[in-house]
């Protein structure tokens, strides 16, 4: 189909699909908590020639089943791509993020879950997602990358419904990385394998390490995130 090809290419940022509106409305400059240690922010002016925008997602849960548990944590980052051609899908800084807490409900928690995030359910207990916040950072965006996407993707668009019709991504299964020489692809695995900071286990340090595995330069001289976008199949895969 020509519409995915186009989205291959490039992550196809047709902002007469990808905006829906002037992005530069909604937004007042970069935002980024500093939950996203070691992410740049964008700088300059947004250019619908040659931008467009990702939406890095990541959520902690209260347990594994999404029907019965929820996403306790979420952070978001929404980030500025070069899509031109000649710019080889190189990221070019976050213009902003979001990063909240949720009650995990009425369901009992799963501990093995929350021994992995070690957020203390008393700091849950009573939250809600900021849906103001979450407004303005989805804002102008229609794709997101997560990594194990299958996973966050059920629990995300549970708790954010404004996700369910965006166009998602995979960067652990959507990228060979056997091919350089990293057959395990968890996250903490391939920022050992390529040098990068390894993240500890919460929302918005996973998605600051995704951030920088995607803007890396592979040994072929092509981004991560290019090599995500060449992979890519379909907008269910």
């Amino acid at each position: 189909m020509a519409e995915i090809n186009g989205l291959i290419r490039g992550f196809g940022f047709d902002h007469t699909v990808i905006w829906g509106r002037n992005p530069s409305a909604a937004f007042d400059g970069p935002k980024t908590p500093t939950a996203f240690e070691g992410v740049p922010a964008f700088q300059g002016k947004l250019d619908l020639s040659r931008h467009g925008l990702l939406l890095l997602a990541d959520c902690e849960t209260s347990g594994p089943d999404a029907e019965r548990h929820r996403a306790v944590e979420v952070a978001l980052l929404k980030v500025v791509v070069d899509r031109r051609p000649q710019g080889g899908s190189r990221l070019l800084g976050a213009l902003d993020a979001y990063q909240g807490l949720q009650d995990p409900g009425p369901h009992p928690v799963n501990l093995f879950s929350m021994r992995v995030h070690r957020i203390p359910l008393g700091h849950l207990l009573g939250q809600v997602l900021d849906e103001g916040a979450l407004d303005r950072v989805l804002s102008g965006v229609r794709i997101v990358v997560a990594h194990n996407a299958s996973f966050d993707r059920r629990f995300l668009t549970k708790a954010i419904p404004a996700l369910k019709g965006m166009f998602w991504a995979c960067s652990y299964r959507g990228v060979d990385w056997r091919e350089f020489g990293c057959p395990i692809a968890n996250l903490k695995t391939l920022c050992r394998h390529f040098g990068l900071p390894v993240p500890g286990h919460r929302a918005a340090g996973d998605v600051a390490a995704l951030y920088r595995l995607l803007e890396h330069t592979m040994p072929d001289g092509k981004t991560a995130l290019r090599h995500l976008a060449e992979g890519l199949v379909s907008p269910e895969g």
